[in-house]
């Protein structure tokens, strides 16, 4: 029997292989994905997913049909992300809620620059009155992609590329939540924590990330009827 999608906490067995997170962090993810591709395994669906949503535009014209699987990709995960706050309400509606995309390799001024946890983010506070997207952190120069190999996943290098803007307050509790599309080790998620707590230490985090990457011999296949 196939698991119910749900968002899952990310629990001391699973931190206990990322190496960045902590036991005090409040984290959880959507789907699991592994190294395989679209077409084999129990996680085919969910890589394929996560493959469409990180599809770079600087390799396929606008129209192309990746990008299109692409925009479908971060209306899906929207959704997702919408689920979460949809089951939270009664904890979370009278805060100040703000989503907060954890920063790309590359600056929002680059050209190039991948929008989509931004996207996402839009979407979501269109279908969720009280949360607002806040672009708040941003990356000062392109460091390569973690991913690809060219890039750093070192928290205390991250944290020093990485710029922060301001929170607004009403008064009440202010909840920053960082979405980001892949946990692999917890570091982006680390620095991005070092950087926003350094200068609002007031503030409380959350973690959402729309997959969790796992060896091959773990997690198990989920139940895609009625979802996508």
């Amino acid at each position: 029997m196939s698991e119910e999608l749900r968002w899952t906490y990310v629990d001391p067995v699973i931190k206990s292989t990322r190496r960045y997170l902590g036991e005090e962090d409040l984290c959880y993810y959507y789907l699991i994905k592994d190294k395989r591709g679209w077409s084999d395994g129990p996680h085919a669906k969910a890589n394929q997913l996560v493959i469409n949503f990180k599809h770079d535009p600087r390799d396929f014209a606008p129209n192309s049909a990746p990008m299109y699987y692409k925009g479908q990709a971060v209306k899906a995960l929207a959704g997702c992300v919408k689920s979460f706050f949809v089951a939270q309400e009664d904890v979370l509606r009278d805060k100040n809620v703000f989503l907060v995309p954890i920063p790309t390799s590359m600056p929002r001024s680059a050209q190039g620059y991948d929008a989509r946890l931004d996207s996402l983010c839009k979407i979501v506070e269109r279908g969720v009155s009280w949360v607002r997207y806040l672009p708040l952190l941003d990356t000062k120069q392109d460091i390569g992609k973690a991913h690809a190999g060219s890039g750093s996943r070192d928290p205390d290098l991250l944290a020093e590329n990485m710029v922060c803007g301001e929170i607004p307050h009403s008064g009440s509790e202010r909840y920053v939540v960082l979405v980001d599309d892949v946990l692999t080790t917890g570091a982006h998620y680390a620095a991005c924590k070092r950087v926003v707590l350094n200068k609002y230490p007031d503030v409380i985090l959350l973690g959402l990330f729309l997959s969790v990457h796992v060896n091959d011999e773990m997690g198990k296949p989920l139940d895609w009827d009625g979802w996508v």
